[in-house]
């Protein structure tokens, strides 16, 4: 459903006609993607509820807010997709079974925290390393404009470019 309780424009959609409306958004926000790349975002396939909105939130935001989100580091308060993303369920009910039972998105595991009480859904996680042999753990790490590895060599070759449009 939309915010306001109605159906939203993308509520039908199957999951790859999600995946491919999200792709086309990126490309008219100049956010460009090279699939199959290491760090490639979660959207690659809808893996859950939390996918799903996430997919759509992208679509109904700005293209300005997309870029502050994946060009410009990260989601300030007030940014209208930050407050769509913050609706989205933390415990779909298709995601990963922890072992106590608690689901959590297909997008907590293997991104470096420890989101199961057990926090086996870390365990098994392959394993960024950066040019200088430093290794950081989670799927998700490189190529999110924030530079885990000492060098920054997580943010180089990323999957997506950016045209700033002026900025």
């Amino acid at each position: 459903k939309g915010d306001n309780g109605s159906a939203g424009p993308t509520d039908n959609l199957t999951d790859t006609e999600l995946v491919q409306q999200w792709r086309a958004k990126l490309e008219e926000c100049k956010v460009h993607l090279s699939p199959g790349n290491a760090g490639t975002s979660n959207y690659e396939a809808i893996e859950d509820d939390f996918s799903r909105c996430a997919a759509r939130c992208d679509l109904a935001t700005t293209c300005d807010h997309l870029l502050e989100a994946w060009c410009e580091g990260g989601l300030p308060a007030g940014n209208p997709l930050l407050t769509c993303l913050q609706k989205c369920p933390l415990n779909p009910k298709d995601g990963f079974t922890c072992e106590d039972g608690e689901i959590i998105p297909f997008a907590a595991v293997c991104d470096g925290f420890g989101t199961c009480r057990g926090e086996e859904d870390e365990e098994g996680c392959q394993a960024y390393v950066c040019e200088d042999g430093e290794e950081i753990v989670g799927k998700d790490l490189a190529c999110d404009n924030r530079g885990q590895c000492e060098d920054y060599s997580d943010e180089d070759s990323c999957p997506f470019t950016c045209e700033l449009r002026g900025r």
